[in-house]
């Protein structure tokens, strides 16, 4: 069942899954041979959570490195063995006995070599496996395929779909016979037999007009059958639907925040749709104000995706079919799932998958400000004192971080280490520019950075960014300023201050080595400025 690279593959990999409670179901190789697919599909007693999947990728990750399986790029996929479990091993056919599942086989048995049926168990090497009443035994070692076949009961919604389609039934049955007043239909359960009555009022109405009181007259036509067929096979769909719908708003409403791999299917000016599994669709949404006006952008700008292309998305919502909220235009029809590639968690996941030690807890991402496609800082701290949490994300020649950036589609990523202390923690976040001296305003949560000349312009960053997002990160307000203008000497003329008032201004009593006086006005009860503050301490 598996050709000599998966079988090297799964032995690689099963010891550290036993290690870590985890079952690898099985490995399988697809796509070109200069850039395959490595599929890994795992199982836990528990099932397969998120982090079952983020633990094991990460350890998948190391082994798979180690092995270096292909010469040239693989991709490398770890998920849960889903509804369509591929089957194995003996151990997995004689576990799910009794379950649908489908098979094929290298060769022809029995002048056949595919079968679809019930599984029987096993007898020593031989799978068995009923078809039609007949029970095949196929040998283990000439399987080439098989998985189980996942089947929906629908037996549950026999009365609601007669219900749903009695109600379908009186809308239509009152339009067509043009009846004055409301419909009924009944629909006999034992002969399938259709009745069709109007509902005439009786009495008087009450002082709203409402009638509450009918007597039914029957209407039914000589011929049902065919606006039968016409509303069952609309309520039918309508109804399967929304049991699909209903079933992903339950099996994903509590994995909003999870990180997941999509195929892009299509995309409009509105949405692009990503396959997240078979049966299982997701919505990346762009922005559209005619849609709504305060929807997000969840697409960066410099992102186009190609059909068939696999990305990571986040998911960030997703809609409860049976919500009184009201829908917005054409939700009904569009995936329940809203996704995301512009979320600061995106980023946030994708390190928990390639640094095992944010993983593990030993260190923590404090902070993460976000301009989508263009740069991104990062804010991490370490809980053990002698791991560097800046090299940890990084990685070996910046290996870890640069699979992140790859992710992000050459989005930046500044790793920066965090600290208690605000001056050094807003420091950091401006790199890579240098900085002298930070000034800090607690009380108006004011943060005045002096920085050489020539690290002005990198200190402030393209149109601002640097310094935008190292605001968001520290969450900080920062006025930035050079060394040079710092203490170059005042103008003759103040433009913020009267002339009549400027005896009753206290300035800074700073003086530079070749006398120019600081132009800032000193702090209350001090002789200087905010920059230049330490010199009291000195004084004193």
């Amino acid at each position: 069942m598996l050709t000599a690279k998966e079988a090297s593959l799964l032995a690689a990999l099963e010891p550290r899954a036993q290690e870590c409670g985890v079952e690898v179901v099985t490995v399988e190789v697809v796509g070109a041979k200069k850039a395959p697919t490595i599929r890994v599909y795992i199982d836990t007693e528990d099932g397969v959570s998120f982090d079952a999947l983020s633990s094991a990728q990460a350890w998948i990750n190391e082994i798979m490195d180690e092995l270096d399986p292909f010469p040239g790029a693989y991709t490398l996929e770890v998920s849960s063995p889903g509804i369509d479990r591929p089957l194995r091993t003996l151990e997995h056919f004689a576990r799910f006995a009794g379950e649908q599942a489908g098979v094929q086989t290298s060769k022809p048995i029995d002048g056949r070599s595919r079968w679809t049926g019930t599984l029987a168990g096993v007898e020593g090497d031989l799978v068995l496996i009923e078809v039609d009443g007949e029970t095949f035994k196929i040998p283990l070692d000439s399987m080439k395929r098989a998985r189980l076949k996942g089947t929906v009961d629908f037996n549950s919604y026999e009365f609601y779909l007669i219900e749903r389609l009695e109600e379908s039934l009186a809308k239509s049955y009152q339009s067509i016979l043009d009846l004055e007043f409301d419909a009924r239909v009944t629909i006999d359960r034992q002969t399938g037999r259709i009745y069709v009555y109007e509902l005439v009022p009786v009495g008087e109405p009450d002082e709203e007009g409402e009638y509450h009181e009918f007597k039914e007259r029957d209407v039914t036509p000589d011929d049902v059958s065919r606006i039968a067929a016409q509303n069952a096979k609309s309520v039918i769909s309508s109804i399967v639907r929304e049991a699909g719908r209903q079933s992903i708003y339950e099996e994903f409403s509590g994995r909003v925040g999870d990180l997941v791999t999509g195929t892009v299917l299509q995309g409009t000016p509105e949405f692009t749709i990503i396959k997240i599994r078979d049966g299982v669709e997701a919505e990346l949404p762009h922005y559209d104000t005619k849609r709504d006006p305060e929807e997000l952008n969840e697409r960066p700008a410099n992102e186009h995706y190609r059909h068939n292309q696999r990305i990571k998305v986040l998911i960030i919502d997703v809609r409860d079919p049976r919500s009184e909220e009201p829908r917005q235009r054409g939700e009904q029809v569009r995936p329940p799932i809203v996704v995301s590639r512009t979320h600061p968690d995106l980023i946030r996941r994708l390190f928990e998958i390639e640094v095992p030690e944010i993983y593990d807890g030993m260190v923590e991402i404090k902070s993460i400000a976000r301009e989508p496609g263009a740069r991104s800082k990062v804010a991490v701290a370490s809980r053990e004192s002698n791991l560097d949490p800046v090299g940890a994300c990084v990685g070996p020649k910046g290996s870890r971080v640069r699979m992140v950036v790859e992710e992000l589609r050459n989005e930046r990523v500044d790793v920066i280490q965090w600290s208690a202390d605000p001056a050094t923690y807003v420091a950091n976040a401006l790199s890579p520019a240098k900085v002298s001296r930070v000034s800090i305003d607690d009380a108006n949560h004011y943060a005045t950075v002096v920085v050489p000349d020539d690290q002005l312009s990198l200190a402030i960053g393209k149109e601002g960014q640097n310094a935008r997002l190292a605001a968001r990160l520290t969450g900080w307000h920062i006025d930035i300023k050079s060394s040079s203008f710092s203490s170059e000497p005042l103008p003759t003329e103040n433009m913020l201050i009267d002339e009549d008032d400027l005896d009753d201004v206290e300035l800074c009593a700073y003086e530079s080595e070749d006398g120019a006086r600081c132009r800032n006005h000193a702090r209350p009860g001090s002789r200087y400025c905010g920059i230049h503050a330490d010199l009291d301490d000195a004084r004193l």
